[in-house]
């Protein structure tokens, strides 16, 4: 009973599975630089829920490239974030 929409769940199972363990597009064969500039990205936060806040509204890879941009040029000694004052930056996603 396999079907096109079958096949496109497995799909989207197999690309969820490789960027949940890391190693989507991070082997010796990749060309993309995602993975490194995704974990250079999240150098940037203190908790996971600061860093999934960030890109929750990016929808292209220029809006993420937008971001680290961003990023990259504010002084981290300076950085203030919003939810850090109120609940010490865990964002209920712990870290």
């Amino acid at each position: 009973m396999a079907s096109a929409s079958w096949g496109y769940g497995i799909r989207k199972l197999n690309q969820a599975y490789f960027a949940f363990y890391g190693i989507y597009g991070e082997s010796a064969s990749s060309v993309s630089p995602i993975g490194d500039q995704m974990a250079e990205f999240r150098s940037y936060f203190r908790s996971v829920g600061e860093f999934v806040r960030a890109l929750s509204g990016v929808s292209s890879y220029d809006e993420f490239l937008e971001l680290l941009a961003v990023e990259r040029a504010t002084p981290t000694d300076t950085l203030v974030r919003p939810d850090e004052s109120t609940d010490g930056g865990s964002g209920g996603l712990g870290e």
